[in-house]
């Protein structure tokens, strides 16, 4: 399953995912956690 939150800056979307990943019982992934690594990966 997977669930996309949107939406800007400060509008409660860590505190939403968050939740919904205790209540269904699934992974919270960010997507600025994959940039980062990625961004990492091409400056080495």
């Amino acid at each position: 399953m997977r669930i996309y939150i949107v939406g800007s800056v400060a509008s409660g979307k860590t505190t939403l995912a968050k939740k919904l990943s205790n209540k269904l019982g699934i992974q919270c992934t960010h997507l600025d956690g994959i940039v980062h690594i990625k961004d990492r990966a091409n400056k080495e």
